[in-house]
């Protein structure tokens, strides 16, 4: 069974129409939120899935009964009274399913269908319950265990993240999933503590004996990365400040050492708090992040719009030496879809994106991958919705350096990528 297509099927046209009715929303863009919604949540379930304690708990859920298909039956019936509001069912499955990552996930689904986060967030939580009913009727239907739940939701792998929205496969982090082996949800059954037949088990066994190597050379890499993370970083400040963060940070998958464009100042970046938009929508920031203090300038009347007043991004990651985004840390995704969302709210404000290195090596070289970086984070703007003629980017190379290239810190707080409005 394809499940992403089966579940299309029960979202008819007649149920898009009275979502958006009673959402407020415009039915195309109810209808491509949808588009991106199904795949996600199925998505948090083969993430959590592909784990033996996480496969459990979802067993765990499903023997519980309150997922037992039946909910296919009426599914009009997720629409409630109250619409607008999440259902608590669905709010605490997104929870289980996403954690921390829930805000986003409804950030990046808001700026992929142009729809407020209230009205993606409601429709996350109706969305979630229908999803588990298909699923739960399948694990019933075949009489499923923990493995077998594994292997369904793999059989899926390939479509669910092909109709997922750009970002959203690194946010849950399936490109790490392995492959089953072709394996289907019918090589396994039984209950929860059912495990792979004997043959199964066999050839597993001989291949992680055979590839004891390969553990070995990924160890030795750890070590090189390790040890070349602390080699940078074996200067403190010179003021003995705390530092946010690190200038580098280690991709355990890869083993590959990235750089962390921050602004290190002397404070860290406060607790997350969920920030209230014009029109609605709903973002989760760090207090003294620079989503926090873009929002607050843009809303501060008495200040005015110059070219001094830069933020710096302070949760993007980019490939060492190149202009990649790294989107396997959900940093990067939630930040950029946070500037979306505020670009959003304040359809009058308008930006210009620099890029700036310390004074390393070439100066043209430098100019230009900072002028590289900044046009990517352009890029992902604009691919997120934001008109390209309210954006702009340059790259600055080692002007304007915010603190001396002498110590290994100052050569930090030079390498950044900042925002300015230039209009609000």
């Amino acid at each position: 069974m394809d499940l992403l297509e089966t579940l299309k099927g029960y979202v008819t046209p007649d149920l898009i129409g009275k979502a958006a009715t009673m959402l407020g929303e415009s039915e195309s863009g109810v209808s491509k939120a949808v588009g991106g919604i199904l795949p996600t949540v199925l998505g948090g379930l083969l993430g959590k899935s592909s784990s033996t304690e996480g496969a459990n708990e979802l067993m765990g859920m499903f023997s519980g009964g309150a997922y037992d298909g039946s909910v296919l039956d009426n599914v009009s019936g997720l629409l409630g009274d109250a619409p607008t509001a999440l259902p608590e069912t669905g709010g605490e499955l997104l929870g289980s399913l996403f954690g921390d990552k829930t805000g986003g996930i409804s950030n990046l689904i808001s700026s992929f269908s142009g729809l407020k986060g209230s009205s993606v967030s409601s429709l996350l939580g109706m969305a979630a319950p229908l999803v588990m009913g298909l699923v739960g009727r399948q694990v019933s239907s075949q009489g499923l265990g923990a493995t077998g739940l594994q292997s369904l939701l793999m059989s899926q792998k390939d479509n669910i993240t092909a109709a997922l929205p750009a970002g959203l496969g690194s946010m849950l982090g399936l490109g790490s999933l392995p492959d089953m082996g072709g394996q289907t949800a019918g090589d396994f059954g039984g209950t929860a503590a059912s495990t792979r037949p004997a043959a199964a088990n066999h050839v597993q066994d001989e291949n992680q004996n055979s590839n004891w190597w390969l553990w070995l050379l990924l160890l030795a890499g750890l070590v090189f990365a390790v040890f070349y993370f602390l080699r940078g970083c074996n200067n403190e400040p010179e003021t003995g400040a705390a530092v946010t963060d690190t200038v580098t940070a280690i991709s355990m998958d890869t083993v590959t050492v990235m750089e962390r464009i921050l602004s290190v100042t002397g404070e860290d970046l406060g607790g997350m708090m969920t920030k209230a938009l014009a029109g609605g929508t709903k973002i989760r920031i760090p207090e003294k992040g620079v989503e926090s203090r873009l929002v607050a300038f843009i809303e501060d009347s008495s200040r005015a719009v110059d070219n001094t007043t830069w933020f710096d991004f302070d949760r993007l990651l980019f490939d060492t030496g190149k202009s990649t985004l790294k989107f396997d840390s959900s940093g990067t995704e939630e930040q950029l879809a946070n500037v979306v969302a505020i670009l959003k709210a304040h359809p009058q404000a308008e930006l210009k994106i620099g890029g700036y290195t310390d004074n390393t090596g070439d100066a043209k070289a430098n100019t230009k991958l900072s002028g590289d970086r900044a046009k990517a984070v352009m890029a992902e703007l604009a691919a997120r919705g934001i008109a390209a003629g309210r954006l702009a980017a340059e790259g600055y190379g080692d002007q304007y350096p915010v603190a001396g290239n002498d110590t290994e810190d100052g050569k930090a707080k030079n390498r950044r990528v900042s925002l300015r409005l230039t209009k609000k």
